[in-house]
């Protein structure tokens, strides 16, 4: 008599799902996460009370430190060359022109540079303008 005989064959685990979720997960935090720029020049941001703002993905920066100099999108410059500021903003903002353009002033930064430096901006068509601060917490109470 010839007994019936299933056939024996090893279980396999199907790796095609769990290599489709690994791949999400890492896409997902790939565009989650936010890099830290590199700094052009150091600044130091004057503080300010009230709520931090969220950052912008779209917005540009402009730094202004002490002595003048202004760096963006890798070049650094003189707040008091105009034609080669003018040539840069208007190279950096023909990518984007919709974009928001945020300025990060040192502390020890005169108020009339930072006027100087939006006048800059607003001449090289810039709509909106942002001046950033560090956020300073302050305790209510005793």
């Amino acid at each position: 008599m010839k007994f019936y005989q299933p056939d024996t064959e090893e279980p396999e685990i199907n790796l095609t799902a769990l290599i489709d979720v690994v791949f999400l997960l890492l896409i997902f935090f790939m565009v989650s996460t936010t890099f830290e720029q590199t700094k052009l020049l150091d600044v130091s941001l004057p503080a300010a009370g009230g709520a931090p703002m969220a950052s912008s993905m779209s917005e540009y920066r402009v730094t202004l430190s002490l002595g003048g100099q202004v760096g963006m999108d890798g070049w650094v410059g003189q707040l008091n060359d105009s034609a080669a500021l003018q040539q840069q903003l208007e190279q950096s903002l023909a990518r984007a022109p919709e974009q928001s353009v945020v300025i990060y002033a040192d502390e020890g930064v005169s108020h009339g540079e930072v006027v100087t430096l939006m006048n800059e901006l607003s001449q090289a068509g810039v709509e909106s303008v942002q001046v950033a601060t560090r956020y300073n917490q302050r305790q209510i109470g005793p």
